[in-house]
């Protein structure tokens, strides 16, 4: 249910930055679209905290079954593959 509402958060209400000119951007001085700020973030913020939230405690009870050294072998190996994986990707799309 929170990714569905952060799905439809951010697809039927994006925020846009629109600038008129070529010079440097000022914060104060674009026109945004959305709702403000102060309720968008917010929202993104808690329902991205609440989606991992509901991850990790999948991941907890999945690995609560098993071994505690296989657990933390897992854990490991995700965080290590996690890591390689996003050095590639962020060199690719930045």
């Amino acid at each position: 249910m929170p990714l569905a509402l952060l799905v439809i958060l951010v697809r039927e209400f994006p925020v846009q930055v629109r600038q008129s000119s070529g010079q440097v951007i000022y914060f104060t001085a674009v026109k945004t679209t959305g709702f403000p700020e102060w309720v968008t973030l917010p929202a993104i913020f808690l329902l991205t905290a609440v989606i991992m939230a509901a991850i990790g405690k999948i991941a907890a009870d999945l690995f609560h079954r098993l071994p505690s050294l296989d657990s933390y072998r897992y854990d490991l190996l995700g965080s290590i593959t996690g890591s390689v994986s996003f050095a590639p990707l962020s060199m690719i799309f930045a």
